[in-house]
């Protein structure tokens, strides 16, 4: 028997009188169309099974059918057909399964309007409930932006640039995380004077912070903007990093030697060719959270004329007034900056604005001592040994006169060192467990590498 002719058959049995599951069953295993479809009424096999009154053919068919929102030529679905005649139980499972509400029959009515009983209405009220409840924005959500306003402009755009642009903020969705302070985070946050003894400071401020954060209800992490002043190489944008994993924020970096002009943060102009949105946009729109850190790394080394000042669209983000309704020049649509926490480095504050520096709070660093470099670098080579799968096959401890000999190079320069020294040690030995020594250290490396100064 073809398709067709058992598709012809289900629906000739399902409108029997008598018509009986197991029957059913027996022609669905054939091959016959669970979705099968009058081609008269355009009814479904569903359609008929409950208009018939045959509640366990529905019920089953309810479950498992593929097309639940098919209308017949009345335009009535299924799920008008279940309230009208009292199917609960097809009622609740199409419900479960996601059914279109908004459909209508050619009389204009939806399927809550054939609900006659107060258990099926009770059925079509919960569900209204339920829809409510799950398009609400949770309490630790976050609307950055207004979706119909930016669908609105979206529509009505004229410019290609901009209009891409809008678009794939429109993709990126509406709604982000706030991040809140974790249980164990004040813990952690202090912890790391194990590994930054000379940020004693900023671990203070961040203490102090997030203290602060758990007073509020929200337990948002909502931090003052901080700028860390210190030598080139002390470990300033590790410790940022560290920080921002303790914190479970993403840490997105813009690189201050590479910002030319203002548009490179806040946007370019439509009307310019190749413009494009700012990289402070770029980053909200595609975290998952509305706080995320953004650090401005060696912010004192952006360059620019006073035609394109450099740090024009900070004077606002820094605010939190003016930082809700920030526009990026490209899009010339405002969204909600106001949550970001900023954190900036500078080896010298001189030239930054005194307008930015006022916006910060600014923590001198002192350079390490010896002891403290040899603590740095026990630290750095235990988050080499962690962030690598080659890792486990290292000793977790270094030699205190290797730790010696590497303590006059700046923490930023001690990674390559150690990760090279890895590499020697996995290419001239067959070991289960290496252990450096001082032959795995490429001495010529270390002297030429820059050195910092010490404090006593």
């Amino acid at each position: 028997m073809h398709r067709h002719d058992l598709d012809w058959y289900l629906i000739s049995k399902v409108s029997e009188s008598n018509a009986d599951l197991e029957n059913i069953i027996v022609i669905l295993n054939l091959g016959a169309s669970i979705d099968a479809i009058n081609s008269v009424t355009e009814d479904t096999v569903l359609m008929i099974a409950i208009v018939k009154g045959h509640k366990e053919i529905a019920n089953y068919m309810s479950e498992r059918m593929n097309y639940i929102d098919t209308q017949n030529k009345e335009g009535k679905t299924a799920l008008m057909y279940a309230a009208e005649n009292n199917f609960s139980y097809v009622v609740k499972k199409l419900l479960e399964r996601g059914v279109d509400l908004s459909l209508k029959d050619k009389e204009g009515r939806l399927a809550v309007d054939y609900a006659i009983t107060p258990k099926i209405i009770k059925l079509f009220e919960d569900e209204e409930e339920k829809k409510t409840v799950e398009t609400a924005v949770p309490e630790e959500k976050f609307i950055l932006f207004d979706k119909d306003a930016l669908e609105k402009e979206i529509e009505e755009e004229e410019s290609e640039r901009r209009e891409k642009s809008l678009k794939q903020l429109n993709k990126s969705g509406h709604i982000r995380e706030l991040i809140e302070v974790k249980d164990n985070a004040i813990n952690e946050i202090q912890s790391l004077d194990l590994k930054f003894p000379n940020f004693t400071k900023a671990i203070e401020f961040f203490s102090k912070q997030l203290h602060l954060c758990n007073l509020t209800d929200e337990r948002v992490v909502e931090l003052k903007p901080l700028l860390l002043v210190g030598t080139a190489g002390i470990g300033k944008t590790q410790f940022c990093n560290e920080v921002a994993a303790v914190l479970n924020l993403s840490l997105n970096i813009i690189q201050c030697n590479t910002v030319t002009a203002g548009f490179v943060l806040g946007g370019g102009s439509s009307q310019w060719s190749g413009a494009r949105p700012g990289k402070i946009h770029t980053i909200l729109r595609d975290c998952k959270e509305a706080n995320p850190f953004i650090l401005l790394d060696e912010i004192d080394k952006m360059s620019g004329d006073s035609r394109y000042d450099c740090y024009g669209s900070l004077y606002s983000l820094l605010e939190k007034n003016t930082a809700k309704i920030f526009v990026d020049e490209l899009l010339e649509f405002p969204m909600d900056y106001s949550h970001i926490n900023w954190i900036a480095t500078a080896n010298d504050i001189h030239s930054i604005p005194i307008a930015i520096r006022s916006r910060f709070s600014i923590l001198n660093m002192r350079e390490p001592n010896k002891d403290e470099i040899k603590i740095i670098t026990a630290s750095i080579y235990h988050n080499i040994l962690k962030e690598n799968k080659w890792g486990k096959h290292f000793s977790n401890n270094l030699d205190d006169g290797l730790l010696s000999l590497l303590s006059g190079i700046s923490p930023r320069q001690i990674k390559s060192v150690l990760i090279s020294a890895c590499g020697k040690a996995a290419m001239q030995r067959n070991c289960v467990q290496y252990e450096l020594g001082f032959d795995d250290i490429d001495v010529s490396l270390v002297d030429k590498m820059p050195t910092i100064g010490f404090t006593n």
